[in-house]
């Protein structure tokens, strides 16, 4: 999840669409479709800090809940 010492939003916002769909991340997180899609593309770098908050506690929680399914 992180290269180079940085974040790699693409992969956390990537994931978490594919266990939450678009429509069902957005809700969660609180942010738009388009903000969620910009940042898995990588047209935007860095979202705002308590947007980077909520998806690294989905990422966390959407890891364990597959782990525990395995």
């Amino acid at each position: 999840m992180y290269k180079g010492g940085m974040t790699n939003w693409p992969t956390i916002v990537s994931d978490l669409m594919a266990a939450h769909g678009r429509v069902g991340l957005a809700r969660k997180a609180g942010a738009g479709v388009t903000t969620l899609a910009d940042l898995a593309k990588g047209k935007t770098s860095e979202p705002r800090h308590a947007l980077g908050v909520t998806l690294l506690r989905l990422h966390k929680r959407t890891q364990q809940s597959q782990a525990k399914d395995e």
